[in-house]
């Protein structure tokens, strides 16, 4: 609740690293790709898949933002900004490469990047939320 007594909105974000933005308590635990792609996007009446209204692309580099939307099937922008995680209850989906990519280099297909991992999986995912 805000100091008027209306309720405050949480809000989620997509990041490409595990960053405390705020003071407090977080939790942050492991997610596959189907609990990430159901928490933070939808499929609309016409059967497309979207991001959810309320989630803030916080992802800084185009490899991530190109890999995370081959991955939910919906267009991740990539946008540098500074987030803050202020209130209990706002959540990220952190996003990682498990392996360094090559400088400059353009993502085409995740399985080009499970190939270059040597077959393993080549993106982390983890729920990062503000608890207190």
């Amino acid at each position: 609740m805000s100091a008027y007594g209306a309720p405050i909105k949480t809000r989620s974000f997509l990041l490409n690293s595990a960053v405390l933005t705020a003071y407090g308590q977080f939790k942050y635990t492991p997610l596959t790709e189907e609990e990430a792609r159901d928490l933070f996007t939808y499929v609309g009446r016409d059967g497309k898949r979207r991001l959810k209204e309320d989630v803030v692309s916080a992802i800084g580099h185009e490899a991530t933002a190109k890999a995370l939307s081959l991955l939910f099937g919906v267009q991740v922008p990539c946008e540098r900004r500074q987030i803050t995680m202020e209130y209990i209850g706002d959540r990220a989906l952190v996003v990682r490469f498990t392996f360094r990519l090559p400088e400059g280099y353009v993502v085409k297909s995740l399985a080009e990047l499970e190939e270059m991992n040597q077959g393993y999986n080549p993106i982390e995912m983890g729920l990062l939320e503000k608890v207190k």
